[in-house]
């Protein structure tokens, strides 16, 4: 992925879509960014509540959901689409289990206007799939992980 701007880790992303449903984030394409400091995957608060119900999340404290642990079988998956290329995140990737409670992997944030649509791929992306920084060439990869 070539970056679109050298300050961050920041490329096109063609969409998100759930279950096959790319209406719900991201629709026409957007911006991410990659960043090991983030731990969830954050985005547009009213996209990221859309993507919630779809998943059947539930709101628990301080912005995070949570989700029914007995349930993930039955939950879609999540394809972002990057350079064409769809990266699938499965439930088992996308909801963290603590403490014996599955929380959501996405978290609504809102950036300040002039950024545009943005996403923040974080370690729920970054942990499925080994990503390469290549300042030298002003680009980023991205290959499925070997766990």
């Amino acid at each position: 992925m070539p970056l679109q701007n050298e300050t961050y880790w920041y490329f096109a992303m063609d969409k998100l879509s759930i279950g096959g449903d790319s209406s719900i984030a991201c629709n026409g394409g957007c911006h991410a960014i990659a960043d090991t400091g983030t731990s969830l995957l954050a985005g547009p608060k009213t996209q990221v509540a859309a993507i919630q119900t779809k998943i059947g999340a539930k709101p628990f404290a301080n912005g995070e959901y949570t989700v029914d642990c007995s349930a993930l079988s039955s939950m879609p998956n999540v394809d972002i689409t990057l350079a064409g290329k769809v990266y699938t995140l499965t439930p088992k990737d996308y909801v963290l289990q603590v403490s014996g409670q599955c929380l959501s992997g996405f978290v609504g944030i809102d950036l300040p206007p002039q950024l545009g649509e943005m996403w923040i791929l974080g370690d729920v992306f970054l942990s499925t799939y080994y990503t390469v920084f290549d300042y030298g060439n002003k680009q980023v990869g991205f290959a499925t992980a070997k766990h």
